[in-house]
């Protein structure tokens, strides 16, 4: 099995074993290639189909790695953008700091973290998978940060001068204040495995998925709360009325999003009440689900 990093690598940075697995066979030509295209990862590669008949005075040595480049494209493990969107108060943010408490943890570790479940060697598996290979994307905002905040919260970065904010490839309002995304920053994160931000903003989840169309996948994060209560979780989160109104507004809109973009048509964490005491069930749902339009990893 060709592990997935060695698609995403440049070629001058893979060793001679690495470089055999990618190019089983090889020629003796295979060095002087990478001299000439080491820059270039399997993944990020101009289109490298040969063109046949193969036009007079075609290197046929470089025609040949051409060929095989082209062949693995197409069978390459895509990363994902994975979106969590859902009303105020779902679990999004939960969900991004239980990924970031568990990973580079040891199974043993997860299973003694994960405290509210039995969970199995092969679900503790699964889970450190899964939160292993999540690169957590942060937005960046000029919102100043909450009381109790924290500073460098995995999910945001607070308190930014508009100057920076206006930077972003993609910038939206809310509440009063300028939100910013970086592809720069999305780029990179899906170099290293899947991608995972909060978006709770339609513009801006479809202007990522002109880009990211084979990328992009949306989790709406679902939860059954009632008004009063929903209140209440706000109050006690220490939310300012303006900002409980701005959210309650949004809560309305979040309750109808499927039916005002069609490419969010997908699967749901349901994040039920009481999700604390089964964030067994949500880590591996949320696996199921990332893992459910995988491409399926290239056996030799």
């Amino acid at each position: 099995m060709i592990k997935k990093e060695l698609y995403y690598r440049p070629l001058n940075q893979l060793t001679d074993k690495e470089l055999r697995q990618l190019f089983p066979g090889g020629c003796n030509y295979l060095k002087k290639f990478i001299e000439k295209y080491g820059k270039y990862s399997i993944a990020t590669f101009p289109d490298s189909t040969p063109i046949y008949p193969l036009p007079e005075g075609t290197d046929l040595n470089e025609a040949y790695l051409l060929g095989i480049i082209a062949g693995k494209q197409s069978r390459i493990p895509k990363n994902k953008l994975v979106i969590l969107f859902g009303q105020p108060a779902c679990g999004k943010s939960y969900l991004i700091r239980l990924v970031v408490s568990l990973k580079d943890r040891s199974i043993d570790e997860i299973k003694e973290l994960i405290a509210d479940s039995i969970i199995s060697d092969e679900e503790a598996k699964s889970i450190k998978e899964l939160v292993d290979n999540l690169v957590i994307v942060p937005k960046k905002t000029t919102r100043p940060a909450r009381e109790n905040e924290q500073l460098d919260n995995p999910e945001i970065k607070v308190g930014l001068p508009e100057e920076e904010v206006k930077a972003c490839d993609i910038t939206y309002e809310y509440s009063g204040n300028l939100y910013g995304i970086s592809r720069k920053d999305i780029d990179n994160a899906l170099l290293e495995g899947d991608a995972l931000m909060i978006i709770n903003n339609i513009d801006a989840i479809n202007r990522l998925y002109e880009r990211y169309k084979n990328n992009l996948m949306p989790v709406y994060i679902f939860r059954v709360s009632d008004e009063k209560k929903w209140n209440q979780q706000m109050e006690e989160a220490g939310r300012s009325l303006t900002e409980i109104y701005m959210r309650e507004s949004t809560l309305h809109d979040i309750n109808r999003i499927n039916n005002q973009i069609e490419i969010l048509k997908q699967d749901v964490v349901l994040n039920f009440e009481g999700i604390k005491n089964n964030t067994k069930s949500l880590l591996l749902r949320l696996k199921q689900i990332v893992d459910k339009t995988r491409e399926d990893i290239e056996r030799d």
